[in-house]
């Protein structure tokens, strides 16, 4: 085996680096750097560390620096994704919008991702390939937190009041059609997104949510209708048949 040399300075801060080290495969390269370098041999060190003295062999032999302590690059193809679309993806993720490249979604899939890939770069990719490239960039699909908007100004709650007023004049004028049991919502469901790990987005919304059952049946526009509201569905269920029974 190859003897090692390493300066008093340099062993010291290893033995810190191997102490803060959290990775076990580059903290156990340390450990056995800094053993060999004492004129351990390596059968000591297996017995010592319980590792094979293959893998002794295998530190000694390439050690040059501390990029002998780093993972040697895997075996196989290389990616599909380089470094440029890779940065390219994070940009579109972090920074625009499906709208603003002509997309009528609200936010980026991994397979609306590939058709943007391929419609600039030429990249032809799957779904799944873009999926296992996200997660490696740190990115999960989650849930953003809803936040409640800003108070607004007497300015816009009075537009808000017209324009309500202006839906329920139409309303009445052509006459309005509910399914039986239909749940309306004040705020739209939020989906999910990719987000940085840790790292929850928020979104905000129009306002405290809040769920109301309908139900009810109309013969026409002009006609007469019967309708039911209430917070939960066998409340209008029963609020229904009784009246029908009546």
């Amino acid at each position: 085996m190859e003897s090692i040399t390493i300066a008093p300075e340099e062993r010291k801060s290893l033995i810190i680096e191997m102490k803060r080290e959290m990775k076990p495969n580059r903290r156990l390269r340390i450990h056995i750097t800094l053993l060999a370098a004492e004129g351990r041999s390596p059968t000591e060190i297996s017995r010592t560390l319980f590792c094979l003295p293959t893998t002794v062999y295998s530190i000694v032999g390439r050690f040059g620096g501390r990029a002998a302590f780093e993972d040697l690059r895997m075996r196989g193809p290389m990616p599909l994704l380089g470094n440029a679309a890779n940065e390219r993806v994070e940009k579109l993720l972090e920074e625009d919008s499906p709208t603003e490249h002509g997309w009528l979604r609200s936010c980026w899939s991994c397979k609306l991702l590939a058709l943007q890939l391929f419609r600039e770069q030429a990249t032809i990719v799957s779904r799944e390939t873009l999926r296992r490239a996200l997660h490696k960039l740190g990115l999960r699909w989650r849930r953003p937190r809803p936040v409640p908007p800003e108070k607004d100004s007497e300015e816009k709650i009075e537009e808000k009041r017209a324009r309500l007023e202006e839906v329920q004049r139409m309303s009445d004028e052509a006459g309005s059609f509910f399914q039986d049991e239909t749940k309306l919502e004040t705020n739209p469901k939020v989906g999910f997104c990719w987000m940085r790990k840790a790292k929850q987005r928020s979104l905000c919304t129009p306002g405290t949510n809040r769920k109301v059952w309908s139900a009810g049946h109309s013969t026409s526009p002009q006609g007469d209708s019967t309708g039911w509201s209430g917070s939960a569905k066998t409340t209008i269920c029963s609020s229904g048949y009784s009246s029908s029974y009546e």
